[in-house]
């Protein structure tokens, strides 16, 4: 939630006429006031999002270009430069008996989804056309440095704060054109990445790779009708639903979601962030700057414990930490060191058995 200044919670419509903010209402009805776990959440949304740039393209630079490259002449010979012989995994051997998605069929899907994705944003007003493209274009982009980073720690850096910085810039008092960038800037990311685990899932479980792809199209689809019916169901069949007096039916990423939009979309980065939230932004230098000691001590100390620190990691948990309250964050922190820490030191057979 978001508060006023004399700590009650902040009535956004209050601020308002038609939908837009009102200077002289918001002058006379305060700024918003934001919660000691909200303004650590953003300073390190902040922080990380250079950071993980920066970590990128230290670490993982040479290696990025060398698989562009690859890819690249892949493309222009039409043969594969995988691995070959010993260096090759049995399974890939396997699952070469099994006739590989054509690329066409993933041209086919994009196009189509993209038409679907632009005619939404036409038709509902969501986006115009080239914020549609751009939002797409930041996707494309944070793919990559995100994926690197889970593909070698499971865990998935949030950028979502830097798609609503860009809407806020572009479209300052448009809170509708920043929830739908959001939403196809930063969620087209993350389920471009969850399909490609459900790729790696198929392949290790030996599941052909048209019938994984089959799959995740219809899942997908499934997905969405499903859980549009539901949440329409639930809006109008639970009383005081997405409110304390709704309990359990709270929805705390909603109102966050929500409280993010507010202060991006409807009051602004000009706004929100400037006088005394002004020193956060300090923070973009301070990530960009941060991997650069533990790069260099790396390489001057290879075998040493900074070899396994990766500062987006570190900076990614805390991001989840205003989605629920202090208790919950406790009480899962404690679960992971009991099982990720004491069984697997104590008790290691019973650690790969069942602790997955």
């Amino acid at each position: 939630d978001l508060f006023a200044a004399n700590g009650s919670v902040y009535d956004i419509e209050a601020v308002l006429r038609d939908g837009r903010l009102d200077p002289e209402l918001y002058e006379e009805y305060g700024p918003v006031r934001m919660s000691t776990q909200f303004l650590i959440m953003y300073g390190l949304c902040f922080m990380g999002i250079t950071c993980l740039l920066s970590h990128v393209a230290l670490n993982h630079g040479k290696d990025l270009w060398r698989t562009l490259q690859a890819a690249v002449a892949e493309l222009r010979s039409g043969r594969s430069y995988g691995r070959s012989g010993a260096e090759r995994e049995s399974i890939a051997y396997e699952h070469s008996a099994y006739a590989r998605v054509p690329g066409v069929w993933y041209a086919g899907l994009f196009v189509v989804t993209l038409a679907m994705g632009l005619g939404a944003c036409q038709g509902f007003g969501l986006l115009p056309w080239w914020g549609f493209l751009l939002a797409i274009a930041v996707a494309a982009l944070l793919t990559v440095p995100v994926g690197l980073i889970e593909a070698v720690s499971n865990f998935q850096y949030g950028l979502g704060v830097i798609t609503e910085l860009i809407a806020a810039f572009i479209w300052p008092g448009e809170p509708t054109f920043n929830a739908a960038f959001k939403m196809f800037g930063y969620i087209t990311m993350r389920q471009t990445l969850q399909l490609t685990r459900d790729q790696k899932l198929g392949h290790y479980m030996r599941v052909p790779p048209r019938h994984v792809f089959a799959a995740q199209v219809a899942g997908t689809v499934a997905a969405a009708l499903v859980q549009l019916g539901v949440a329409a169901w639930l809006m109008h069949s639970v009383p005081n639903i997405c409110t304390d007096a709704g309990a359990p039916f709270t929805c705390r990423k909603a109102r966050l979601f929500y409280a993010t939009t507010t202060i991006w979309g409807v009051l602004g980065p000009q706004r929100q962030f400037a006088g005394r939230y002004a020193a956060l932004y300090w923070l973009f230098l301070a990530g960009s700057v941060l991997p650069v000691p533990v790069w260099l001590l790396r390489r001057r100390f290879p075998r040493s414990m900074w070899r396994l620190v990766s500062l987006p990691v570190v900076l990614t948990l805390p991001g989840y930490f205003p989605n629920m309250p202090t208790h919950n964050a406790a009480m899962f922190t404690l679960c992971c060191f009991v099982f990720n820490h004491v069984l697997l030191h104590r008790r290691p057979a019973w650690w790969r058995r069942y602790n997955f």
